[in-house]
């Protein structure tokens, strides 16, 4: 169900909820309402008391389902840059390992550079 139907069902339960309000009115209003008069006026009212409740019930699960749905994809969203995050943890570290090694390699090759150029000297 679609935002712009969650809309229409508050519509209509307000709707009702008007309906009722004029049914109370004009229960209470009345003059001279003979108890037969008043008998249906409330049954009526119960009834769409009644229709209200299932109706705001309905909405009221809806919403619960919309809530649950949302959780689920917030608690997927979530495990998922858990997982990215631990990703890039690792490969920040490995990165790291790696330029250590590189700079090893580095000043190892530059000491034996310089080492062959003095051995070059020397024969020379």
């Amino acid at each position: 169900m679609e935002l712009g139907a969650d809309q229409g069902a508050v519509a209509k339960i307000i709707g009702m909820l008007e309906n009722i309000a004029n049914n109370l009115e004009s229960a209470i209003n009345a003059e001279g309402v003979s108890e037969v008069d008043a008998e249906s006026h409330y049954k009526t009212v119960k009834f769409e008391m009644e229709r209200t409740l299932g109706d705001l019930q309905e909405a009221l699960d809806h919403l619960n389902n919309v809530i649950a749905d949302q959780k689920v994809i917030y608690n997927n969203e979530l495990a998922a840059y858990n997982e990215a995050s631990g990703l890039w943890e690792d490969a920040k570290g490995k990165l790291a390992a790696k330029r250590a090694e590189c700079e090893l390699w580095e000043t190892e090759y530059n000491n034996n550079l310089a080492k062959r150029n003095e051995e070059r000297a020397i024969i020379a």
